[in-house]
């Protein structure tokens, strides 16, 4: 590869890079999970989110994420301490979030270095984010999000993370009415990563920004304590 095309390359990632770090902004809404649903679980497909496909889990499959929750979890197991989260790198920089919603919301605190080297290998204990719920005001560890280039297939993001266990997502089709603000809806709603507009013709009508791409292909996998959305890891934090 010569040198312009390494540089092109280099530049490329570090723009998917910046954008996974504004990941740790997804708030899932802001909205109350379905009964039963953790609250960092909750995608599901639609206008602007894209799913890889789904169907039944083959054992291999369910061997295969089992083992990976297990190296991960047992990894990342101080980091029920979401200050020893914060000592090692991992930030929120989302926006602040009125305590009415703060329970709705998953926090995903991001390591620019780990969400960089996403871009190139996988290592479950090293992902791009952790994700919490905050529960009577304290942060649980809920289970982490891993990242993989937009340029892979369905089929290359299963072989880092089995696709039909735990659904990888990538956010589309989304018109920001300010460029680089994924999460303001607008007046009307019509803005954001839930908004009402569709197109690239309706966005360039409103005064919006189209982004076909939001982030990079994402992965939130989940640990065993993390169920209903309010169990809480078997530590006080």
């Amino acid at each position: 590869m010569n040198k312009p095309a390494i540089i092109a390359a280099l530049s490329a990632s570090l723009m998917l890079v910046a954008n996974v770090m504004s990941a740790s902004a997804h708030s899932m809404f802001g909205q109350p999970p379905a009964p039963g649903v953790n609250v960092c679980d909750e995608m599901q497909p639609g206008p602007h989110i894209l799913m890889t496909p789904t169907g039944q889990a083959r054992p291999a499959d369910v061997t295969r994420a089992a083992s990976l929750v297990v190296t991960a979890q047992a990894a990342l197991a101080k980091y029920t301490d979401v200050n020893a989260a914060q000592a090692d790198g991992y930030a929120y920089d989302g926006p602040s979030i009125p305590k009415s919603i703060e329970s709705y919301v998953c926090y995903h605190f991001t390591n620019p270095d780990n969400a960089y080297a996403e871009q190139f290998g996988f290592d479950p204990t090293t992902p791009t984010s952790l994700l919490y719920a905050r529960i009577n005001g304290i942060f649980q560890l809920q289970g982490v999000m891993y990242t993989a280039p937009l340029s892979m297939s369905p089929d290359e993001v299963d072989a880092r993370v089995p696709a039909k266990v735990w659904p990888w997502h990538q956010h589309v089709d989304v018109c920001e009415q300010t460029r680089g603000d994924f999460d303001s809806p607008g007046a009307g709603g019509q803005f954001g990563l839930a908004g009402s507009i569709q197109t690239a013709d309706a966005c360039a009508a409103a005064g919006g920004y189209w982004a076909p791409h939001v982030y990079a292909w994402m992965d939130h996998v989940l640990f065993p304590w993390a169920t209903g959305g309010t169990a809480a890891p078997p530590a006080n934090l």
